[in-house]
């Protein structure tokens, strides 16, 4: 595959197109360059160059010595837009393993096993070593040494082999016994069970082709797993008419203490002397009591909310209610926003927050590729939330205020159905892809090369994480 190589408007050296991303993007910082992983097409990764200096070596190990050399004549001014081929280096699937590590914990609606996520990450950042950014490789030791409990627990169990562990946890193990002996503090008390374990990381290893997998149907239900058909993911139920309904931002919020589908979220005014809103949400199955769960109330008009409030959980853990006194005049339309108390990013609003459901949709879509293979379930279900996500974008490129978000959202329609044209054709329903790729087949205008590639759903990047399949283990594994 040929990508092309750039400067940007800012001086920086763009290699490959950037992302349309529809199901957002994971991000890992290399010395002198990031690394931006779209998990819709998630070879070869896009990467925006700093300082061609420290990443030159970083680039030849990820996409091959033509795109370093590359990279360098356009830092140095040659001009215009070179094109390159690509070669697949040794650190590829590791930056890749710690993007989309980053990715399922800011957008997966499974909440997924910490620990296995910390081992993912770090023993992937062990193997990029230096050419990480320091606060990347800092990142990367520290989720290794808070683990090394859990790293010789889980090892000891593999080899009792009973009952058969989840997909892929068995290499993870294996690579990640020597990642965390090389940077396990010598006071450690683990240090000595992992000089043994590291005897045997081989062999566990070479354990890891192996492994439990659930199909589709038997997955989709486990209460770990959120809803992804367009019927799940809409279950609110009938409202009456003085309430109204909305939907949780994931990005708003803590993971595993509110359900993630649509329309979760009901709320109410009360008018006349002191006006209030009423909030109820509907907790996730298991959810525990947490005090960090706050809404609040915007008005038509008014930068600053009109109602601010805490969240509890109810006494059947059902639901998660709070009220709060309307400080403000409460003009539609009114928008009521759930988030995390102690963080202080801003709420997404308006066009915005459509975005960010056609994101969520789309992250149900990629989810249920990547945990169910090919399987006619999955794949049914798949194409619904794309569909969904396609029509949501098709509103934002529409009617968003703004040019750009306007022509990223065009982009990332393409996407979708880039995505669609390839569930269609491994289903065999060859004609209706043909009659998408006659609209949406062809890079045109400010549609991208990228964004119409048709994806490898058996290629690497496609492949669930140990984290992942953990969602299928027996539950004696405790991963869950």
């Amino acid at each position: 595959m040929d990508i092309p190589i750039r400067l940007d408007d800012d001086g920086a050296v763009l290699v490959g197109s950037p992302p349309a991303a529809p199901a957002g993007s994971g991000v890992v910082g290399l010395r002198g360059a990031e690394v931006f992983v779209d998990p819709t097409a998630p070879d070869p990764p896009h990467l925006v160059v700093h300082d061609i200096d420290e990443a030159e070596h970083a680039l030849e190990l990820l996409h091959g010595p033509d795109v370093a050399a590359a990279a360098v004549r356009v830092a140095d001014g040659a001009g215009g837009e070179d094109r390159v081929p690509v070669e697949t280096g040794p650190v590829a699937a590791a930056v890749r393993t710690m993007a989309l590590v980053r990715w399922l914990e800011a957008h997966s609606p499974d909440l997924l096993p910490a620990g296995l996520l910390d081992l993912e990450f770090g023993t992937a950042a062990a193997t990029v070593g230096d050419l990480l950014a320091e606060p990347e490789e800092a990142e990367g030791e520290r989720r290794l040494v808070r683990h090394a409990g859990l790293v010789t627990q889980l090892a000891r169990r593999l080899r009792d082999g009973d009952p058969p562990p989840p997909a892929g946890l068995a290499a993870l193990i294996g690579a990640a016994v020597p990642a965390m002996h090389a940077v396990l503090p010598f006071d450690s008390p683990h240090l000595d069970d992992l000089v043994h374990e590291e005897e045997l990381a081989r062999a566990l290893t070479a354990l890891g082709v192996g492994g439990a997998r659930l199909d589709w149907t038997e997955l989709a239900t486990l209460p770990a797993i959120g809803g992804r058909s367009l019927a799940a993911a809409r279950h609110a139920g009938a409202s009456v008419r003085e309430e109204r309904v909305t939907s949780v931002d994931w990005y708003q919020v803590p993971r595993g203490l509110l359900d993630t589908a649509e329309d979760t979220v009901s709320w109410s005014l009360t008018t006349g002397g002191e006006p209030s809103v009423a909030v109820s949400v509907r907790a996730a199955a298991g959810a525990r009591a947490a005090d960090r769960l706050a809404f609040r109330l915007y008005s038509a008009g008014m930068p600053l909310p009109i109602a601010i409030g805490r969240l509890r959980l109810s006494a059947d853990g059902s639901v998660f209610t709070g009220t709060a006194p309307v400080l403000g005049p409460a003009q539609d339309p009114l928008t009521l926003d759930v988030h995390d108390a102690l963080d202080t990013r801003l709420p997404q609003l308006g066009m915005d927050r459509t975005t960010a459901q056609a994101v969520r949709w789309m992250a149900r879509a990629v989810t249920a590729l990547r945990l169910g293979g090919p399987s006619t379930t999955a794949d049914g279900t798949a194409r619904g939330a794309i569909q969904e996500a396609a029509r949501l974008f098709r509103r934002i490129g529409a009617k968003h205020p703004r040019a750009a978000p306007q022509e990223l959202a065009r982009r990332r329609q393409a996407r979708c159905f880039a995505l669609l044209r390839t569930v269609l054709l491994r289903s065999g329903e060859d004609r209706e892809a043909a009659q998408l790729a006659q609209r949406w087949g062809s890079p045109t205008g400010t549609i991208h090369e990228i964004d119409v590639a048709l994806p490898d759903l058996a290629g690497p990047g496609w492949a669930a994480l140990a984290a992942e399949n953990a969602l299928a283990a027996d539950i004696a594994w405790e991963l869950r």
